[in-house]
């Protein structure tokens, strides 16, 4: 039985989902995959790895918007080229563009090829920003090396959690053990 699965990410921990919820909300999702972390690649992204693994044929995803999929040019056609490739169809609301393996569409296809390249460009833009301020606040002394909060587990810890994980640990008891969350024991693991 195919299943309607839905991929929602914003950038940071910072920012709400609401507006991409939102769209998603009137499409009867069976499936969810929510993540708050930087799109610039698909390897750091453990809810994007989890509904890649999910997806079977005939399923269908749902993504407000490209830049929401990804931030990689590659990534981004590696990735539907990997779900259609397994019967999945993935839809992309905001550009109104569809992707399944039955529906070869060649024009699709250059719009996802425009697309990307501008939300790779745009994510390189705002780097490009970022580093200009760290370097003006660097010459104003005022730039702290590390902003936001303390990191919940030290340096040992973290190779403590991945010692226990390469063991055979499950990831949920290091998790536990630690007083993080399970994504946070898949990112220091992945």
């Amino acid at each position: 039985m195919s299943k309607r699965i839905a991929y929602i990410r914003v950038s940071s921990i910072g920012q709400n989902t609401s507006r991409q919820d939102q769209q998603i909300e009137d499409l009867c999702v069976d499936k969810i995959f929510t993540e708050k972390v930087s799109g610039k690649n698909v390897q750091d992204r453990p809810q994007f790895q989890m509904m890649l693994e999910y997806a079977r044929e005939d399923d269908i995803i749902f993504c407000a918007d490209l830049s929401r999929w990804g931030r990689s040019m590659v990534d981004i056609r590696n990735s539907i080229t990997f779900l259609t490739s397994k019967g999945v169809t993935v839809k992309f609301l905001k550009e109104n563009l569809t992707f399944s393996n039955d529906k070869l569409d060649p024009m699709s296809d250059l719009l996802l090829g425009i697309l990307s390249s501008l939300a790779e460009w745009e994510r390189a833009v705002i780097k490009s920003r970022q580093m200009e301020g760290v370097k003006i606040a660097q010459q104003n002394n005022v730039y702290k090396e590390r902003c936001g909060r303390k990191p919940k587990l030290t340096t040992e810890q973290v190779h403590e959690v991945k010692t226990k994980v390469s063991a055979g640990v499950a990831r949920a008891a290091v998790a536990k053990e630690y007083g993080v969350s399970r994504q946070t024991v898949y990112v220091l693991t992945s």
